[in-house]
């Protein structure tokens, strides 16, 4: 543990050592030094936790004082869009959210490709590796892709919402269709090990959103890519082996999302 500031005025609280240049003469890109929590963690040095001790005078750093308050504390509080640890193990699962309207930002392509590092954890059947995530990131691929769906999807039996998903795909900043390519599993596998690779795939898909939520991303898993495989496959120049698990849908949610509501996990287990 150490303690950090919780107010402060009259003193520089943040050192940017950005654009200077080390002894080495590199540049400093990112270098910015919490001035009044390397303070106060000095201080409890001589406090203690347990003494009592209320105040610590702190000498020879004159060259902090300002004549001003200034901003606070407020200035060493991260933007959560940059906050890498904003949520803590128990808040990650949670924090996936169903999100279906975004604010139109371009999506980093190297926060996309942290989400599918994650997903391609996921188990599957005798070893293989047989997830596919195809990044829709033209505007002549996705064209294609919607069209397809909304041709093909129309006339699925029992799919609802069709217009309204098709929709979600069409307003996101980025696209990506999971797929897992049966061609991974070896020549003697039967036909349960094939349905195997379906539950790989959810597998996946769910680390994907999870990870997805990690980057402070919205994201929406839309069914059309499976119930249309072969207008999938043919819209993006599929391999024949390539199952669809999916459309996900990704981007800053418009609007921030309800806290989830908490669910007793009694409903859903049966005791033998």
């Amino acid at each position: 543990q150490t303690d950090v500031a919780v107010g402060a005025a009259g003193l520089v609280v943040v050192d940017d050592h950005r654009g200077r240049v080390d002894s080495h003469g590199r540049t400093l890109e990112v270098t910015e030094i919490a001035i009044a929590d390397e303070i106060a963690a000095a201080t409890d040095l001589v406090k203690g936790k347990s003494t009592g001790t209320p105040v610590a005078v702190v000498r020879g750093l004159a060259a902090y004082v300002t004549d001003a308050d200034g901003p606070g504390v407020r200035a060493l509080v991260r933007p959560a869009e940059l906050d890498m640890f904003s949520l803590g193990a128990r808040d990650v699962l949670p924090a996936r959210r169903t999100v279906r309207e975004f604010d139109g930002e371009p999506v980093d392509r190297a926060a996309l490709l942290r989400a599918v590092a994650a997903a391609v954890t996921a188990p599957a059947p005798f070893g293989t590796t047989p997830w596919r995530f195809v990044v829709v990131e033209t505007p002549d691929a996705r064209d294609r892709l919607l069209s397809a769906l909304a041709e093909a999807w129309r006339d699925v039996p029992g799919s609802t919402a069709r217009a309204d998903s098709v929709d979600v795909l069409r307003n996101a900043p980025a696209l990506l269709v999971a797929c897992v390519d049966h061609g991974a599993l070896p020549d003697t596998a039967e036909p349960a090990d094939h349905e195997l690779l379906s539950l790989s795939a959810g597998a996946a898909v769910q680390n994907l959103l999870v990870a997805l939520a990690v980057e402070q991303l919205g994201s929406a898993w839309i069914a059309g890519p499976v119930h249309c495989p072969g207008a999938t496959r043919t819209a993006l120049d599929l391999p024949e082996t390539w199952a669809p698990a999916g459309a996900v849908a990704v981007g800053r949610p418009h609007k921030a999302t309800a806290p989830r509501d908490d669910r007793p996990p009694e409903p859903f287990v049966v005791d033998r």
